[in-house]
């Protein structure tokens, strides 16, 4: 996509933004600033810029950009923050929460798209965000805790070993509900381990999926 083109998509992605709530000027800058084409199918860039889902390997979608941005907004991230992804996807939401937060640790159940991911962070030189195949319920103990864990599918109730992994006072975010009445979900730790639990905005991903994928 040429330069004047990418201009345009990328400000009426922030126009987009805007539309559903997401002021923030450092993430509209961060959105603004971030390529999406590393993380979008070859066959798919034109499209890069639209505030649609796009299709990626092993039969899953990647987000629309205003949904990501609704999530990062809601994880308000800081310089001093480290932060666990469950569910790589083509890894945009790593990359943007990655300009804003200390650390990414990123991890999803098919080997394919951690490859694609990990090559997609690395053209934007994003060194602060790391990749891994795994079982996402497992989380990843050897870098927590983590002060924000979001996890990009639905779930009944926060995974026991992703609360272990959370600290006093971070949050949680994940998806839950069926059909039109899905919403993400933000769960704050308490000082005492108790969660206080707030319904955001409407999503509509899959189920989560234990264990890892064994062929893709």
């Amino acid at each position: 996509m040429d330069e004047p083109s990418s201009r345009y998509g990328a400000a009426k992605l922030v126009l987009a933004l805007r539309s559903v709530g997401v002021m923030d000027k450092r993430l509209a800058e961060t959105f603004e600033k971030t390529n999406r084409e590393p993380f979008v199918a070859s066959q798919h860039r034109k499209w890069s810029w639209d505030n649609i889902e796009l299709p990626i390997e092993c039969g899953q979608t990647q987000t629309r950009p205003v949904t990501v941005a609704q999530i990062v907004q809601a994880m308000n991230l800081s310089r001093e923050m480290k932060v666990l992804e469950v569910g790589t996807g083509s890894g945009y939401l790593a990359a943007i929460a990655g300009k804003l937060a200390r650390s990414v640790y990123s991890i999803d159940r098919y080997r394919t798209i951690v490859e694609r991911a990990q090559r997609a962070l690395d053209t934007l030189g994003l060194s602060q965000v790391d990749v891994k195949f795994g079982d996402g319920l497992e989380g990843w103990p050897d870098a927590a805790p983590f002060d924000r864990i979001v996890v990009t599918s639905v779930i009944e109730e926060p995974p026991p070993a992703l609360l272990e992994q959370l600290t006093a006072g971070g949050a949680l975010l994940a998806a839950r509900g069926e059909g039109p009445a899905q919403r993400m979900v933000k769960f704050v730790r308490g000082e005492t381990g108790g969660l206080v639990e707030t319904e955001l905005f409407p999503t509509e991903f899959t189920p989560i999926e234990t264990g890892v994928a064994k062929e893709l």
